[in-house]
């Protein structure tokens, strides 16, 4: 009987009259103690589009749960993917679970479903001072990651996004943001841009004056050139 858990290296041996021939084993011997989970306490999606998350856990997991699912996705309890497209949108606490011969481990996942694309569709005042508050209006703002304002012509950076300043930022609702307009800003506000990027995508406001040179889209909803 093993006394120690870990992964052994075994070389076995065969021997006839003809000569000898050998191959390696490799030997796991499972820990007895209960599964650990290590995938992402978070994860997010968005309603109607495709989602997938897969637990992970130590210890020689063979089977897994998951309790809270929002209606549309579903979970293969003997591979641990999570998978579906949600149908309903909100913040979801979903508890899930991983079990071996010597008991379960379990964690709890905050899943946040959006219900729109996002989108900016206005924004308040229209010409306003640096380090000032400026109020956009659209939709899909929940769980925004950042905003990014920038002078003059739209430029963007390898990744796609829109190269420009961050600005400090306060989700209102999902369709309200109010952003500090960030110092490195000239005024008016007119000729300059901003970008919302959230988990359902990224969208870009530019005013009519502003000139864009190039339209890489990225983040997953491309841009919105309003």
């Amino acid at each position: 009987m093993p006394t120690a858990a870990g992964n052994y290296v075994v070389t076995v041996t065969a021997a006839n009259g003809d000569g000898t021939g050998s191959a390696i084993l490799t030997i796991n011997i499972a820990a007895n103690v209960p599964p650990f989970i290590t995938s992402a306490a978070t994860a997010s999606g968005s309603i109607s589009k495709p989602f997938l998350y897969t637990i992970t856990a130590t210890n020689g997991a063979t089977s897994f749960s998951a309790s809270g699912l929002p209606s549309g996705l579903s979970l293969d309890s003997a591979t641990g993917v999570i998978s579906g497209t949600p149908a309903t949108g909100g913040a979801f606490s979903v508890l899930l679970g991983a079990t071996n011969a010597y008991g379960s481990g379990t964690q709890t996942l905050t899943l946040l479903v959006n219900v729109n694309p996002t989108r900016i569709t206005s924004y308040s005042p229209s010409s306003p001072a640096t380090s000032s508050t400026m109020t956009l209006t659209g939709q899909g703002f929940t769980g925004a990651t950042s905003v990014v304002f920038q002078d003059g012509e739209v430029s963007f950076s390898n990744n796609g996004l829109v190269a420009g300043v961050n600005a400090n930022f306060t989700v209102q609702s999902d369709n309200s943001i109010q952003a500090v307009v960030p110092n490195l800003m000239v005024m008016p506000f007119q000729g300059a841009s901003v970008m919302v990027i959230s988990p359902s995508g990224a969208t870009l406001l530019v005013p009519a004056s502003a000139t864009v040179i190039s339209s890489n889209t990225s983040a997953g909803g491309g841009f919105n050139f309003l």
